[in-house]
């Protein structure tokens, strides 16, 4: 799968309102481990370093190689979505179409930033989970299908 697809996996990795939920550094802002699998043929599955700043509304999400380089990145405001990946961009509508495109399957990014800032706002056919380690959540859809997967692992 390719890099943006993981982008918007690992956009939708932000979840729910724990006690053990860190604030994140600094409004708007988180870093971490995204990990986003699509369950369909052939499964999906991408990893991946993560910085996202921003909201719903106008963000930017960067993902990063082990080694800490910029794979890929998206970028988000009223009326246009960008990803730019190997010096090339790619523009959009929305970013419901961005993500529509980068991954194949909805994903509900205006509650992924209350999951990310610890509210555990509800969404037909989604749960969270959190673990016992702060900044740690798995969110899951079952329907419709495909089933998708994204963990999340902020650190300040």
């Amino acid at each position: 799968m390719n890099w943006v697809r993981c982008a918007w996996l690992c956009l939708a990795t932000a979840l729910s309102a724990c006690a053990n939920t860190p604030s994140p550094p600094r409004d708007g802002f988180w870093q971490g481990r995204i990990s986003l699998t699509v369950h369909q043929e052939p499964v999906q599955n991408v990893s991946a370093e993560f910085e996202l700043e921003g909201d719903a509304i106008q963000g930017e999400l960067s993902l990063l190689s082990p080694l800490g380089q910029v794979g890929l990145v998206l970028r988000w405001s009223p009326g246009l979505a960008q990803w730019q990946q190997n010096g090339q961009t790619r523009s959009f509508a929305s970013l419901d179409e961005m993500t529509q495109t980068a991954i194949g399957t909805d994903i509900p990014v205006p509650a992924l930033f209350d999951w990310l800032a610890g509210r555990d706002l509800p969404v037909a056919g989604w749960t969270i989970e959190r673990s016992g380690t702060p900044g740690a959540w798995t969110a899951r859809r079952v329907r419709p299908q495909p089933a998708v997967t994204l963990k999340i692992a902020t650190r300040p």
